[in-house]
């Protein structure tokens, strides 16, 4: 398993929306459009160690993500949620986060849908990374959509 970049300032950069206890940034790799990762922003391996407050408004932030990120990316009324927990899962950074995915009429894994999971096991490095300017115009984009100032 990597380092835990999700303990760096550097992931407030990528904050796109936060409550007390939970951030949401944008994949830095997507395997659709508007893939999202939910990560509490206190240090936590195991989702079993995650309080109940941070279950709570984990499980809140899907419901937010449902509403506004679905028809923000054009997706359908899908979407996996993907949490892996130790090394074996596929886990690749040591920090426990929710894969929010929105999925697609014709994405390509419509035909088989377990290769969506072997994808985001991969980790970010094994994916095409976004290039910096997209990646910056996609952020400003969904801080506007969900109208966020910065970090609670």
């Amino acid at each position: 398993m990597d380092t835990d970049v999700f303990c760096t300032e550097a992931i407030e950069r990528q904050t796109y929306f936060d409550t007390r206890n939970i951030r949401v940034v944008y994949d830095i790799a997507p395997v659709t459009p508007g893939h999202s990762l939910l990560i509490p922003k206190r240090h936590v391996t195991d989702a079993a160690l995650l309080t109940e407050e941070e279950m709570l408004e984990m499980l809140g932030l899907v419901k937010l993500l449902r509403v506004k990120l679905i028809p923000f990316f054009n997706a359908e009324d899908s979407y996996d949620l993907i949490i892996q927990v130790g090394k074996y899962s596929g886990m690749s950074v040591p920090h426990i986060h929710m894969h929010f995915i929105p999925r697609h009429k014709n994405d390509k894994f419509q035909v088989d849908n377990d290769k969506l999971y072997s994808e985001v096991a991969k980790g970010p490095a094994a994916r095409r990374l976004l290039e910096k300017t997209e990646y910056s115009r996609i952020i400003g984009s969904l801080r506007k959509e969900f109208r966020y100032k910065g970090g609670q």
